[in-house]
């Protein structure tokens, strides 16, 4: 049976050791129907030298920075295969990796998106796994503690990784381009799961992720990552939520709000220029929501299933006086969701059935 064609999408910009770095462990995959698409972001003449020199890749050149986002739509568009990968370029990928996720797709044609199991350094000196997540109603990241971090059957989700791998026929352009970079990811699995589509891990497709190289490369404002990460949770917040499910959680998004601002004061200012922004482009946000909610198949108390209660996740707050408190305020909130209805994640027992961990 002939095997489906990959589009793997690499996004560049003056990164072009990892791209290489990348390029060579994806020679060296047992999966090998696929085409490499490098998108270089705008790199100096000496970073797309190196490009030049490959006769592996397609390589397409944009004139300026467009931004994560953007960037892949850019290879996307460029792309031949049922399937599109995108992959970052500090990454390193497990010889099975494409492997896995070609098969977990064909499993099951509600699979729209797939995750590979992510291996990140960061401030590391190894790479870590640090276990599966999900998001927090206010779309803070929060560890999935009650799924086994050695199951090899495919974990449902709620995100799509930054390195997805999706059905091109279903997802088509994968981000909105006024993201620029930062949350798109977690827009993209949210949109597939309105639609009525499966967003899943793949433990057994492995890679190694460095963790912010191309980001530390860029000169920007000091603020100007925070600034799109907050704007970015904000637009997902207020775009893919129902206008009940937003009435709802509105003493949790005030919560949210002025524990921020308590605990990370220094980022008072880049907060109002968030703020700023989203009411100075109301109707282009109303426009964005207007859009997503079109494409809704899937009623809101089935995709707060797959998140979490918590406003934080305990494990990232280092302060102990301020774990402490969010421990409250989290207990505070599994009443309230309690109360008014929002069974997530942790109202559910976990089931296996059919090679899918998933919580019901």
């Amino acid at each position: 049976m002939k095997k489906p064609l990959v589009s793997v999408v690499i996004l560049n910009l003056n990164g072009a050791g990892f791209t290489v770095r990348c390029l060579d462990s994806i020679r060296k995959s047992a999966f090998r129907d696929y085409e490499i698409i490098v998108v270089d972001n705008g790199s100096d003449k000496k970073d797309v030298d190196v490009l030049v020199k490959r006769r592996d890749i397609r390589l397409v050149r944009n004139a300026v920075n467009l931004g994560f986002a953007e960037g892949n739509n850019v290879g996307v568009r460029a792309s031949k295969g049922k399937y599109v990968c995108l992959l970052n370029n500090d990454t390193k990928v497990g010889r099975n990796w494409l492997r896995e996720l070609v098969a977990a797709a064909e499993t099951d044609k509600r699979i729209a998106i797939c995750n590979p199991k992510f291996f990140d350094k960061y401030e590391e000196k190894d790479y870590v796994f640090r276990g599966y997540g999900t998001i927090g109603l206010f779309h803070a990241p929060v560890f999935l503690p009650q799924i086994d971090k050695g199951t090899d059957s495919y974990v449902r989700s709620l995100t799509a990784s930054g390195s997805a791998f999706f059905r091109k026929d279903v997802i088509g352009e994968p981000f909105d381009a006024d993201y620029f970079a930062y949350a798109e990811d977690a827009q993209l699995g949210w949109r597939a799961t309105l639609m009525g589509y499966k967003v899943v891990h793949v433990p057994k497709s492995i890679v190694y992720h460095e963790g912010g190289a191309t980001a530390k490369r860029m000169k920007v404002p000091k603020d100007f990552f925070f600034v799109l990460a907050e704007r970015n949770k904000l637009l997902n917040i207020f775009t893919l939520y129902s206008g009940f499910a937003l009435l709802r959680l509105l003493p949790y998004s005030l919560a949210n709000v002025i524990f921020a601002n308590v605990y990370d004061p220094g980022h008072f200012f880049s907060r109002l220029k968030v703020y700023f922004w989203l009411l100075s482009n109301f109707g282009k946000v109303m426009g964005k929501r207007a859009r997503l909610q079109g494409l809704r198949k899937v009623p809101d108390k089935e995709i707060v299933k797959l998140m979490s209660y918590k406003l934080y996740d305990d494990a990232y707050v280092r302060n102990p006086l301020f774990r402490l408190v969010v421990s409250g305020i989290n207990r505070f909130f599994f009443v309230y969701c309690l109360l008014v209805g929002l069974r997530t994640v942790e109202f559910r027992k976990i089931r296996s059935e059919k090679g899918l961990v998933d919580v019901v």
